[in-house]
């Protein structure tokens, strides 16, 4: 009996054999050998570029054995071909799946690079937003080293070294997109984002720029960046103390007033206050800067030192620094008369203590002549300047005998006299 197949029947089985040959070698699978299936909706993307024939395909493999196979032959809403593959498996959990795609135009097959865990009876993908079979990953997360720069930084200047996450590891190239605003303004060398005008922050403070970035294989990424535009530090212009000027005969370590620093760049940064040395740093010595506090030392005497002479520096939080010579003017209080402020006994027993004769703040006294006489009338010690507390109760060497001596601590304008006590 002759058997009789209709034509459309065999169109239908021709189509089918050629869809079929048209697969690579491998890529069929016995559905029957599986008691598990898990569903895939996938959509092909090579080399970051959607493929959109829908007569591709994509292929499940476990170890290299293909576990189920499907034509991207469903169009979403996006425009994009989708292929809803179902995956077998005799073991319910745990199988890697791996995948490759067809692409029908050149006959080419490709691995994909993402994998999944099989897991019966689940599904992967949705139509809005299919798993992705794809050979490549685009570079994301486009950041740079720093976002600021100064105004009046020269052309060239860089304002910092741009960076991303390549997936596979990839170079990459940066290059400046079209849409970009202000892309005008800088160029790029290399990874480095410089600039290519001068800028001025009352005009304009903050800049956008967008990126390219594309792989080795072409996969694109675009992102933007922002680039503020800072104030160029200026150094301070002046300091000030609000107190200038004390009465003698003060307390030690006397407030005598309080530092501020005018800069017009910032006026509420932060500064740091220091003596240094320079023209005018005579009387450093004599003070101390705690913050922005300045402190004298000792005990001001009128007729001894009526001005004392300092140099300070400030800085700023840039470390742009300013100095000045500053005088402080010591006030004279009427009919005081201060005694000379110095030991009023020494023991030459090299104990340490009140081993020589000391007078307190000796420095400013170095223009000063000491004479020591004894109660005879005979001097012992006798310096024309810059007395330093050397005398330690002995002439020649040789210690002097205990009792009272007279002592003249006196220079063109004032005179101190005392009596002094050595005990042995």
């Amino acid at each position: 009996m002759p058997i009789r197949i209709s034509l459309s029947l065999l169109i239908s089985l021709c189509c089918a054999l050629i869809g079929h040959g048209q697969l690579p070698a491998g890529w069929s699978v016995d559905t029957t050998l599986y008691q598990y299936r898990m569903t895939v909706t996938g959509v092909i993307s090579n080399n970051c570029q959607f493929e959109n024939n829908t007569n591709n395909a994509i292929a499940a493999f476990v170890n290299g054995q293909c576990r189920g196979v499907v034509t991207t032959n469903v169009t979403n809403g996006q425009g994009k071909a989708l292929g809803f593959l179902t995956v077998y498996s005799n073991t319910a959990t745990g199988e890697k799946v791996d995948f490759k795609f067809y692409i029908q135009s050149s006959g080419t097959e490709i691995a994909a690079i993402d994998s999944l865990s099989f897991v019966s009876n689940s599904s992967q993908g949705t139509v809005a937003t299919p798993f992705l079979v794809t050979n490549n990953h685009s570079p994301n997360n486009l950041d740079i080293s720093n976002h600021l720069i100064y105004e009046d930084a020269p052309i060239g200047s860089a304002v910092g070294t741009m960076s991303v996450t390549e997936p596979e590891g990839q170079n990459v190239i940066y290059s400046f997109s079209g849409n970009g605003p202000d892309n005008q303004f800088f160029t790029i060398n290399s990874n480095e984002l410089l600039v290519n005008a001068v800028f001025n922050v009352t005009i304009q403070d903050s800049f956008m720029v967008v990126i390219q970035v594309s792989d080795v294989q072409g996969c694109p990424y675009l992102d933007s960046l922002q680039v503020v535009i800072q104030n160029t530090p200026n150094t301070p212009s002046d300091i000030y103390l609000d107190s200038t000027s004390l009465y003698e005969n003060n307390k030690f370590n006397y407030l005598v007033g309080h530092f501020s620093t005018l800069d017009f760049d910032n006026p509420n940064d932060s500064f740091t206050y220091t003596l240094v040395s320079g023209n005018n740093d005579s009387d450093n010595a004599q003070f101390t800067i705690i913050g922005n506090e300045l402190y004298l030392n000792s005990k001001a005497i009128y007729d001894i030192k009526n001005t004392y002479h300092i140099r300070v520096r400030s800085t700023d939080s840039h470390g742009l620094s300013f100095e000045k010579i500053i005088d402080i003017h010591v006030l004279k209080i009427d009919n005081l008369d201060l005694p000379l402020p110095a030991a009023a006994y020494i023991s030459n027993n090299n104990d340490g203590k009140n081993d020589y004769f000391v007078i307190q703040n000796v420095e400013i006294y170095n223009y000063f002549e000491l004479e020591i006489f004894d109660q005879f009338g005979q001097k012992v010690f006798h310096k024309d300047s810059n007395y330093t507390n050397e005398f330690d109760g002995k002439k020649d060497g040789q210690v002097l005998p205990g009792g009272t001596y007279y002592y003249l601590f006196r220079s063109e304008k004032k005179t101190f006299k005392g009596y002094l006590t050595i005990v042995n």
